[in-house]
Parts: C-alpha cells; structure tokens; sequence
C-alpha cells in the first residue's frame, strides 16, 4: 500500500501552548493528532500541533485547497520543548 497525502488540521504555538484557529496543510509524513510538525515561514519554521488528520476536502475552502502548503517535516522538539509546550 503506498502513502497518500492527507489533509491535516492545526494550531500555532501560543505562549502559553498551542490554541487559537486551525489552519489546513497537506502531507504524507504518518502523523497523528499530538503530532508537532514543522511550517515552514519567512523566518524559519514554525511548530504545528496536529489537532485533526484526514480532514475531508469538503471541509476546506475548494479556493485554497490546490494550493495548501506540503508539511514535510517534524519540529525538532527535546522532552524539554514538550514540557513546556502542554
């Protein structure tokens, strides 16, 4: 069976964690809702917590769904990171 791109759902990190609206993007690395994956930004990457995976294409605007940014990595995160991030 190959891997298919999934739509995911997810919020910024916030200062006091993560919160605040989800925003959609595509990828095929096998995350999970807890996942911190890495948004790439004008400066630099940015962490993402997955709140939802295989978000149905009807869900998001057909206006940008051709256009959602591939996520292709994890945020770097130490059991530190995480510590503080929850």
């Amino acid at each position: 069976m190959g891997v298919f791109a999934i739509n995911i759902a997810g919020q910024f990190k916030k200062k006091n964690g993560f919160g605040g609206k989800e925003y959609y993007y595509r990828t095929e690395l096998p995350v999970r809702v807890g996942s911190v994956v890495a948004i790439p930004t004008p400066r630099g990457n940015s962490p993402l917590l997955v709140t939802r995976t295989d978000v149905p294409a009807l869900e998001i605007d057909p206006e940008y769904l051709h256009c959602l940014t591939e996520v292709t990595e994890f945020y770097p995160m130490t059991e530190a990171d995480m510590d503080a991030l929850f």
